[in-house]
């Protein structure tokens, strides 16, 4: 471990995309399911060996990415807004989600969400575990997805770690220190090794929204319809409604139209003079321009040309 005192982020954003760029270390894409901007806040604390990232943001939003190699990243959730569904699993409070390294996950949440994670090198883990004769093995456990259940002491408990960390002044970062890389990791490392709950995913709806997801990011740029896609899925609209709706917050209908319009958005930024407007509107799905207009405006709060505008100066 190094002595070097852990350093600290803290800001606030109004655009989504501010706050993706700024996540340390993590392959992170925010998708607003609704208007992008908000208030966005995002509190870093990071030594060499522990990343701890505390982000909120006040819109529904599927958030996909991955976690950095070489580490184990957990989520723990503290909003009491709704649930939030991590790979078609959903997570209420009091509960731990472990992010494998390098492996994509993606997740679903409400308005007024504020989500923690922790990403510890897999070198201290296994440190703390020879030191504390801790029998977890740390490669089996960066590389598996557990959702699991803790008690609210716990989690209170964890929590209080977590703040004292990210809000609080200390004496040249060594109380800081100590959280990061012994208290916090310590704790997390006992409820692994003793835990047993875990949080069991519907298999029938994981297998209808994993198609309908693949099939709508795969063929977005066309025509289709819901009937195409509970086709594909290998179910009624009935069926693929109820999931959408519980899984993702949004009809597969706005789900398509999320996906078009990020698609465009970010095309838009970085395709510079040598695509129109148009070109990339009927690139994304969209037929018609004055309704990809309007979409667009109504979610990044600007006209299309305006993120032209801008990308070009």
């Amino acid at each position: 471990m190094t002595s070097h005192s852990p350093t600290r982020v803290s800001a606030t954003f109004n655009d989504i995309d501010q706050l993706t760029v700024a996540m340390h270390d993590w392959d992170a894409n925010f998708i607003p399911l609704g208007v992008a901007k908000g208030h966005y806040r995002l509190d870093v604390l990071a030594s060499p060996s522990v990343v701890l990232q505390r982000f909120m943001f006040d819109k529904s939003m599927c958030e996909r990415g991955a976690p950095p190699a070489g580490a184990v990243t957990i989520g723990l959730a503290s909003t009491s807004e709704g649930v939030v569904s991590i790979n078609n699993v959903k997570c209420k409070q009091d509960a731990l989600i472990i992010f494998p390294a390098r492996q994509e996950f993606e997740s679903n949440s409400k308005s007024g969400f504020t989500c923690s994670t922790i990403t510890i090198a897999n070198e201290l883990l296994a440190q703390l575990t020879e030191h504390h004769k801790i029998d977890i093995d740390v490669e089996t456990l960066s590389t598996v997805e557990k959702v699991l259940a803790i008690s609210a002491q716990d989690a209170y408990f964890i929590d209080g770690l977590l703040k004292e960390a990210l809000f609080t002044e200390a004496t040249e970062g060594v109380r800081h220190k100590r959280i990061l890389e012994n208290d916090l990791p310590l704790k997390l490392l006992s409820i692994f090794a003793g835990a047993k709950g875990i949080f069991p995913a519907s298999r029938r709806r994981n297998i209808v929204l994993s198609r309908a997801r693949k099939f709508i990011e795969n063929n977005f740029s066309a025509p289709i319809s819901v009937s195409d896609i509970y086709q594909f899925s290998n179910c009624n609209e009935r069926m693929l409604q109820r999931v959408f709706n519980d899984y993702v917050g949004v009809s597969p209908v706005e789900y398509i139209r999320t996906i078009r319009l990020n698609s465009a958005r970010k095309k838009i930024k970085t395709s510079g003079t040598e695509l129109s407007i148009t070109d990339i509107a009927y690139s994304c799905g969209f037929s018609h321009l004055g309704r990809f207009s309007d979409y667009y405006r109504q979610i990044y709060g600007e006209p299309p040309s305006e993120t032209k505008r801008r990308r070009v100066i």
